[in-house]
């Protein structure tokens, strides 16, 4: 499997560096972004992105799932 190099614009969130029951809000659109993996017919994924604001942080990216978006 082949997989192509996308460049993101700013960083994601570390799950490693969230805390349990903390606080954070959407702080932009959901967008469609190219991920970095690809469908089988070689085709480049996406994934929908939006900026979150987690307390005491910056706003960092983070990749939603349809179901949180709808």
């Amino acid at each position: 499997m082949r997989y192509q190099q996308t460049v993101n614009t700013g960083a994601f969130a570390k799950k490693d560096e969230l805390i349990n029951g903390s606080s954070c809000k959407i702080v932009s659109e959901t967008k469609p972004q190219s991920s970095s993996f690809t469908n089988k017919d070689g085709s480049p994924k996406t994934q929908d992105v939006c900026k979150v604001k987690f307390e005491g942080g910056e706003a960092v990216n983070v990749s939603l799932n349809r179901t949180t978006i709808n």
